[in-house]
């Protein structure tokens, strides 16, 4: 019996027997076509509600400034009938601040409203900082703006660059 020759070189059988194998494992790892089908509809689906809880949280976050932009932080007294405690606008009669808050040992003390949260952290003076220990920032006004301290920076807001910061980074167009 006479051998036949192919002509290919060991390397060669080596390298087709690779690619066989390797397909062979590819075919059998291959999902048939119903369960590449539920695949792709739970990718779908986890792909959906990833965006719908972006959506979510981007109306959330504009209600909450929304509703901290439009608070006036006072409300209607019981003297006032039917309307108490609803939101006054300010310089209302028959109105009072909705705030809360507390001194802190390192001299500095925090107004919240009640309604929406908005915190005022700010120093005040040695007189108003024993009065505060001692009664509370139950009702009490929130201090001018210029006094207000920044939460990021511990600086006064209007010296702070926080939010400028801030915005650069949302924008993309963050420098040091």
């Amino acid at each position: 019996m006479a051998e036949q020759t192919t002509g290919f070189s060991y390397a060669q059988v080596q390298e087709l027997i690779k690619t066989t194998v390797e397909s062979a494992i590819a075919a059998g790892n291959r999902m048939n076509p119903v369960e590449q089908r539920k695949f792709d509809e739970e990718t779908e689906r986890d792909r959906r509600r990833s965006q719908m809880m972006v959506q979510l949280g981007k109306i959330e976050e504009e209600a909450t400034r929304r509703r901290r932009d439009g608070c006036t932080h006072l409300r209607y007294t019981m003297s006032a009938g039917r309307r108490a405690g609803e939101m006054a606008p300010i310089g209302a009669a028959n109105s009072e601040w909705m705030t809360g808050g507390q001194a802190y040992q390192n001299g500095l003390a925090s107004i919240v409203c009640l309604r929406c949260q908005t915190v005022c952290l700010f120093k005040p003076s040695p007189e108003y900082y024993s009065a505060i220990q001692q009664n509370g920032l139950l009702g009490e006004a929130f201090p001018p703006a210029e006094h207000w301290i920044c939460m990021g920076c511990f600086e006064l807001k209007k010296s702070c660059r926080c939010d400028e910061i801030n915005a650069q980074l949302r924008s993309g167009k963050a420098t040091n």
